[in-house]
């Protein structure tokens, strides 16, 4: 057994031999240490190790979780918002003027399309479906429809509560239709 004090060449010093440390040369002596001669290759520095790759993993995925876990309930959020803005928009309507008026026919109509497009779009958005929220859309232009047609059929005068109720109405189709947008330009869950 003989110490050797050249090493084969790496590529980092291109023919160059590498020098040898009195703890590699023991190696080399050993038998079946050849392929222990062997320089290690040199650590990236810009990578990181396995155990904090695993680690950044993990933080990845919880977050990625927990940004699929907001996503899911932002549709059951926004149903408890409509139905919440449905009815303070109802509560703030005082009694009609006068006799029971008479509502026309198609504004009857276009009442009980609205609250059945808004009962389909909360039962979507409770179930965490996307499409409710163009539903939603729908049925709060409907709710802005019949806030608008209230004093113009005669059935309130005209005064500070409509005021309230329209705002009510438009946020709702405001909101409704930010949802809209956001969901169409989002990937899909």
């Amino acid at each position: 057994m003989s110490i050797t004090t050249e090493a084969a060449p790496t590529t980092a010093h291109r023919g160059t031999p590498a020098p040898v440390s009195d703890a590699h040369a023991f190696l080399i002596t050993m038998p079946g240490a050849e392929a222990a001669a062997e320089p290690l290759p040199a650590a990236n520095p810009y990578q990181r190790p396995a155990a904090v790759q695993r680690v950044a993993a993990r933080s990845r995925s919880s977050l990625i979780r927990r940004v699929l876990a907001a996503r899911a309930a932002l549709p059951r959020l926004w149903a408890l918002v409509m139905v919440t803005g449905f009815l303070a928009a109802g509560a703030i309507e005082p009694v009609p003027d006068g006799p029971d008026p008479v509502v026309p026919a198609w504004i009857a109509a276009i009442g009980d399309v609205t609250l059945l497009i808004l009962l389909v779009a909360v039962v979507l958005l409770l179930a965490g479906q996307r499409a409710g929220y163009g539903l939603s859309t729908y049925g709060s232009a409907g709710l802005v429809l019949l806030a608008a047609l209230c004093p113009a059929t005669g059935h309130h005068v005209l005064a500070p509560w409509w005021f309230g109720q329209l705002a009510i109405t438009v946020g709702l189709l405001a909101g409704s239709l930010a949802l809209r947008s956001r969901a169409a330009r989002s990937p899909a869950l």
